[in-house]
């Protein structure tokens, strides 16, 4: 009896330890699984002079290929990942990218970020830009999946888009009109016969100038030549009709220091529209180059 007493109190005892000892079974959070919420990982915001080869030579061949598009990738170096956006095309400078938060849950990455615009009133390269962004973190030890999600803001705070088809206004002369032009960033949207003309002009070493009319609107086009970089591009000042002769007023820009720029050889092409002149026009183009003086170069309508 007393052997059976003692073999029953020590089954309830292993009983009790089986039990509050801990289970062989976890929930997918405590085996590292799919997780339930979303977990802030550390990243950091790399220099342009901090960037490995491989990654700066990535960066640029996201930029060359983001189109108008917002793109992204990822490049591994060393133990860190580095997360590489690029916004796409954008008609000025000014334009930036914030990231927001990075954050995970089991096997994605997710990266939160937006647009940023220039600030209302702030001075800014009328040139086409491409801006990006890099950041890393330290590489994951198992393969994740990376998700971007990024919030886009349109036009700069406080600006208004230019009807290219508005009237002239008068200006100090009262003989001398002030026409009103808007630039074509989006070059894939110009009509053929324009873009055939942007096309020849950017495979001229020195560039040129050309008139374009195409139904109620005159294209404006000023290729700048072979530059030794990206981020050349061209501010057009005033636009002004006097007689029957218009006078385009424009000066090349060129990237500020420290800027990232495509490290390859450009041929900046910029294009502008006007309401078409009722009547024929002499057009006349002062361009104030890097290293030359204003120049005037007739083309009659």
């Amino acid at each position: 009896m007393r052997n059976w007493k003692v073999t029953l109190l020590m089954f309830t005892m292993f009983a009790l330890v089986a039990a509050g000892c801990g289970t062989p079974f976890h929930s997918d959070d405590a085996r590292g699984g799919s997780g339930k919420s979303w977990e802030p990982l550390q990243f950091r915001q790399e220099s342009q002079n901090s960037l490995p080869d491989e990654v700066k030579q990535r960066q640029v061949e996201v930029m060359q290929t983001a189109g108008d598009q917002f793109s992204h990738t990822e490049v591994n170096s060393g133990d860190r990942t580095y997360l590489i956006l690029a916004l796409g095309q954008r008609p000025t400078g000014g334009y930036s990218i914030r990231i927001n938060e990075v954050v995970r849950k089991g096997n994605t990455i997710r990266i939160h970020a937006e647009e940023v615009p220039p600030a209302q009133d702030a001075f800014t390269t009328e040139a086409i830009t491409y801006p990006s962004i890099v950041i890393s973190l330290v590489s994951p030890k198992r393969e994740v999946k990376f998700d971007y999600h990024i919030r886009k803001t349109g036009k700069p705070k406080g600006s208004s888009t230019r009807n290219p088809g508005s009237q002239a206004v008068s200006v100090d002369d009262p003989n001398t009109l002030k026409l009103d032009a808007q630039p074509e960033p989006r070059l894939s949207a110009l009509p053929d016969v324009v873009k055939q003309k942007v096309e020849e002009l950017r495979s001229r070493l020195h560039g040129g100038k050309a008139v374009i009319h195409h139904k109620d609107q005159t294209y404006l086009i000023i290729a700048l030549g072979q530059r030794r970089s990206g981020g050349y591009g061209i501010a057009l000042e005033s636009i002004q009709q006097k007689d029957r002769e218009i006078h385009i007023h424009a000066r090349e820009t060129v990237p500020a220091p420290n800027t990232v720029t495509l490290s390859a050889l450009t041929n900046p092409v910029h294009v502008f529209s006007l309401a078409k002149p009722d009547q024929p026009m002499e057009f006349t183009f002062h361009v104030q180059t890097e290293s030359s003086p204003p120049d005037g170069g007739k083309i009659r309508n």
